[in-house]
C-alpha cells in the first residue's frame, strides 16, 4: 500500500465528543484499501488541497479499542505518521486524552520492538496477509457522470413578474448577460414552490442559447452528495473533482440539505473555491438565508455572502391571477375570469399549490364530464383544502350578479342620435365595486340607452378539453406503498382512505400496491433505496407516509430530501404526511395527481 503519511488528531464537537480527524496522503486508488480497515463510523473522504496531505475523514463515537487497533495498523503501513490531540477538553477530560495518547504512542512503540528473526515473517509478506484480511473486494471504476437537465419549460419568457419578485428576476437576467461578472455567487432563497428553480433553469437557458460553447451544469444537493460518495466508494474523485471543476456556470438546488455531511461540505468548499477563483458563475438556490444555515461551516456561509442574496416573496393576488392566466395558455384552457379570482384568492403562498389546483380541476372534470362552473370549483375547493383555510377570506361575489338582485348601476349615455346613424358611445355600466382585477372583462358593458337591458350572462365556466380515451388497463395503477416500520395498520389506512375517495368522486381507477416495504424511521436512512425499489419493479408512482412524530426523522427534511431524490428519477412522490394520515382532503389531491400522471405513463 502506498501510504506515504498519516497524522491522527482529536477533533470533538458539540454532537460527538469522541470524534477523531485523520488525514492521509496516500493514492486516491488505494484510498479504498486503507477505509476497509478502520473501525465502524466512518464519514466520506474529502480532498485536502494545499496541504501535505491529499484526503481526510472523520471517526466518530471512536472507542479506545478501537483507536489503539486503528493506530497499530496505520502504524505498520507507514512508521511516520503521529497522533496528537486539541485541546478541546478541559479538566478531567483532558488527563484521560493524555492518558489515552500516551497508551497509544506505547503501545506502537512496543509494536515496533525488534522482533527475533526466527519469529517474525518476511516483511513482503506482511502487507499481503493484512490485505486478504481487512480488504473488501475493489468497486468497478466509473468516469462518466450523468448530469441533470434544465427543464424546457422554466424560462424568462414563462417567468410571471411582480412587486414579489421583480429585483431577483433582474437580477438573474443581469447574471445572465455577464456571467462571472457581477453577483457571484447569486444566492436565491425562498419558501417552497415560490420559483426559484424555475429562474435558475431560466438564466441556464439563457447562457446557452447565448453562448453553446460554456459548459452548465445543474444539481441538486442530494445529487452532489451522492456522487461525492460513489466517487470515493468507486475510486474515481478525481474524475469528479475534474468534471465539476471545468465548469462555466454551476446552478446548484437546495443547498441547504448540505449541512447533512460534513465530509461533502469539505469537498463542495474546495470546488466553489477553484471556480470562484475562475471567475465561473455559481447561482445557489435555497430556502433560507445564508446566516440561518447555522449547521453549515461558517468558511462556506461567508462565502455564500460574497456576491449577491436574494430572495422571492409570496405574490399578491394580482400576480396570482396572472400566473393562473399564464398557466391557462400553456396548457390551452378556457377559464372563465371568476374561476381564477377565486382561486387566487383561496391558495396565497405557493405557486406550485396553485397550479397544481388548476391541474387537479382539469382532470376532475375530464373523468366526470362536467363542466367547471363556479359551483363545482367551490365544491372542489372545500374538498380538497383543509377546513381552516377554506374559512381564511370569503369567495369573491360572482360576476355577473344573478338576475333577482342585480348589482347597481351607473349609466352615463349621450343624446339618441338621428336615424340612420350609428349610436354614439354609449352607458358604461359598472358592477358593485369589488377589488376585481382590471383584466375581466364581464365586468364591462356598452349598451343603447333605449336599449332593453341585457339578459343575465351564463354562470362562469371553463370549456372542457376532449376525455381522454378509454383503455381497458386504465383502471389499474400499480404504485409501491412505502410506510414506517411497525406501522402496518396506518398503511390499511392510506389503501381504505384512497378506496373512499376514489369511489366518492367516481374516479374510475384502482390502486395495486406492487411494492408494500417498511421504512426505518432513523438517521441511517437510506433515500436512494426508495428509489431503487420502485425502479426494481418498474413503478413510476410512489405512495409514501411520512414519520411520526416521536420520529428523529425531522418530517419536513424526509419529504424534501425524497422528493429530491425521486424528482431525479422522474418518480412521482405522493406524500402522506402523518398529521394528514386521516385527512380526506389530502388523499383526494393525491387521488387527482395520480389520475394526471396515468395519462402521462
Amino acid at each position: 500500500m502506498s501510504l506515504e503519511n498519516w497524522e491522527l488528531s482529536f477533533s470533538p464537537n458539540e454532537q460527538d465528543k469522541k470524534r477523531w480527524r485523520l488525514k492521509l496522503k496516500i493514492d486516491e486508488k488505494e484510498l479504498p484499501l486503507i477505509i476497509g480497515k478502520m473501525p465502524p463510523g466512518v464519514s466520506q473522504p474529502f480532498l485536502l488541497e494545499g496541504s501535505d496531505y491529499d484526503f481526510g475523514l472523520y471517526m466518530y463515537r471512536v472507542e479506545e479499542e478501537q483507536l489503539e487497533a486503528l493506530c497499530l495498523t496505520l502504524k505498520e503501513e507507514c512508521p511516520d505518521g503521529k497522533v496528537q490531540g486539541q485541546g478541546e477538553k478541559k479538566g478531567k477530560q483532558d488527563g484521560d486524552l493524555s492518558a489515552l495518547l500516551e497508551k497509544v504512542a506505547q503501545g506502537l512503540d512496543s509494536s515496533f520492538a525488534p522482533a527475533a528473526p526466527s519469529q517474525s515473517p518476511p516483511a513482503e509478506q506482511q502487507p499481503q496477509r493484512r490485505q486478504a484480511e481487512y480488504l473488501p473486494p475493489p468497486a468497478p471504476v466509473v468516469d462518466d457522470f450523468q448530469d441533470l437537465e434544465l427543464n424546457p419549460r422554466y424560462l424568462f419568457e414563462e417567468f410571471v413578474i411582480g412587486p414579489h419578485n421583480r429585483f431577483t428576476a433582474a437580477a438573474a437576467q443581469a447574471v445572465s448577460d455577464n456571467p462571472g461578472r457581477i453577483y457571484n455567487p447569486f444566492f436565491i432563497y425562498s419558501s417552497v414552490g415560490l420559483g426559484k428553480t424555475h429562474l435558475m433553469h431560466a438564466v441556464g437557458h439563457y447562457v446557452r442559447k447565448k453562448n453553446p460553447s460554456l459548459k452548465i451544469l445543474y444539481v441538486t444537493t442530494e445529487k452532489f452528495m451522492s456522487e461525492v460518495i460513489d466517487a470515493i466508494r468507486q475510486g474515481t474523485l478525481k474524475q469528479m473533482r475534474d468534471h465539476y471543476r471545468q465548469i462555466d456556470l454551476l446552478l446548484v438546488d437546495d443547498i441547504q440539505f448540505l449541512v447533512e455531511s460534513e465530509s461533502t461540505q469539505e469537498e463542495f468548499f474546495h470546488t466553489f473555491n477553484m471556480l470562484h477563483q475562475r471567475s465561473k458563475q455559481i447561482i445557489i438556490t435555497s430556502d433560507r438565508p445564508p446566516k440561518q444555515l447555522t449547521t453549515l461551516e461558517d468558511r462556506l456561509r461567508s462565502r455564500f455572502e460574497w456576491g449577491l442574496i436574494a430572495d422571492i416573496k409570496a405574490p399578491n393576488l394580482e400576480t396570482r391571477v396572472a400566473i393562473l392566466k399564464k398557466k391557462e395558455e400553456i396548457d390551452k384552457l378556457e377559464l372563465d375570469d371568476n374561476i381564477l379570482l377565486y382561486i387566487a384568492s383561496k391558495l396565497k403562498s405557493n405557486i406550485r399549490e396553485l397550479e397544481g389546483f388548476l391541474k387537479r380541476i382539469n382532470a376532475y372534470a375530464t373523468l366526470t364530464h362536467q363542466e367547471v362552473t363556479m359551483e363545482l370549483v367551490r365544491s372542489l375547493m372545500s374538498d380538497l383544502l383543509p377546513a381552516e383555510e377554506m374559512a381564511d377570506t370569503p369567495p369573491p361575489a360572482p360576476i355577473p350578479p344573478a338576475p333577482a338582485a342585480p348589482a347597481p348601476r351607473i349609466e352615463i349615455s349621450m343624446p339618441p342620435p338621428p336615424v340612420p346613424i350609428q349610436p354614439p358611445p354609449a352607458a358604461v355600466i359598472l358592477s358593485d365595486p369589488e377589488p376585481v382585477p382590471q383584466y375581466t372583462e364581464q365586468d364591462i358593458t356598452v349598451i343603447n340607452p333605449k336599449a332593453v337591458p341585457p339578459a343575465p350572462a351564463p354562470a362562469p365556466t371553463m370549456k372542457m378539453p376532449a376525455p381522454p380515451p378509454e383503455h381497458g388497463d386504465e383502471k389499474r395503477v400499480e404504485v409501491a406503498f412505502f410506510y414506517p416500520q411497525a406501522k402496518d395498520q396506518e398503511l390499511v389506512i392510506i389503501k381504505d382512505r384512497f378506496r373512499e375517495v376514489i369511489k366518492k368522486h367516481k374516479l374510475k381507477f384502482n390502486l395495486e400496491g406492487t411494492v408494500e416495504q417498511a421504512y426505518e424511521c432513523s438517521d441511517a436512512l437510506s433515500y436512494p433505496s426508495f428509489v431503487d425499489l420502485c425502479k426494481k419493479h418498474a413503478v413510476a408512482i410512489a405512495i409514501v407516509l411520512g414519520p411520526p412524530p416521536d420520529c428523529s426523522l425531522p418530517a419536513e427534511d424526509f419529504g424534501n430530501l425524497l422528493a429530491t431524490v425521486m424528482e431525479d428519477e422522474k418518480i412521482s412522490l405522493q406524500l402522506v404526511p402523518w398529521v394528514e394520515l386521516n385527512k380526506d382532503y389530502r388523499y383526494l389531491n393525491l387521488a387527482l395527481d395520480i389520475t394526471l400522471l396515468k395519462h402521462r405513463l
